[in-house]
């Protein structure tokens, strides 16, 4: 079940993001070197507008409960299943937003607000074709599974030298 074609959305979307990063190549910092050069601080290119980041990502989860329980509407006689299928995207991206976090305390020591962000997507993106019949307790794996899977895409990209600004292919590519 491809609950509102998610897998072919998400798919393009992270496709088409890995691409338009590699026909970019890396940003550049205010000396002109760019981002993965030898002697550049990670520092250099960390995200600036966090509050603003928080605000989206709150906009995107809210507009996403609404997409996953507006399309059971579309589905005759089964309107009932939308209290489920809120229950299981609520649980999966809060459940990969906590382990996320987790994770990348005991990887790095210390939690940058994009990364909590895009791990919150990524339990977003990886229930939300099968939101309308998985089970409350397995929209929590998916979850973490989701989270896991985008930290590890997202330090491979970094690893061969990949600059998605927003992590889109990582997230919606992988997840």
């Amino acid at each position: 079940v491809d609950y509102a074609g998610s897998g072919v959305v998400h798919m393009v979307g992270g496709v088409c993001a890995l691409f338009g990063a590699m026909a970019v190549g890396p940003r550049l910092d205010e000396r002109g070197v760019a981002r993965f050069a030898e002697g550049v601080r990670e520092h250099d290119f960390a995200p600036h507008g966090p509050a603003l980041s928080i605000l989206g990502a709150m906009c995107l989860a809210f507009s996403w409960l609404g997409f996953n329980a507006g399309s059971s509407l579309a589905i005759v006689g089964q309107e009932d299943i939308i209290t489920s299928v809120v229950l299981t995207t609520v649980l999966s991206s809060a459940s990969a937003m906590l382990f996320g976090c987790a994770v990348l305390l005991l990887m790095a020591r210390e939690v940058n607000t994009l990364d909590l962000i895009n791990c919150l997507l990524a339990g977003l993106v990886g229930i939300t074709a099968g939101c309308s019949v998985v089970e409350p307790w397995a929209s929590c794996v998916i979850g973490i599974i989701s989270a896991l899977i985008y930290i590890l895409a997202s330090a491979g990209l970094r690893r061969v030298h990949c600059d998605d600004p927003l992590d889109a292919s990582a997230l919606h590519g992988a997840c």
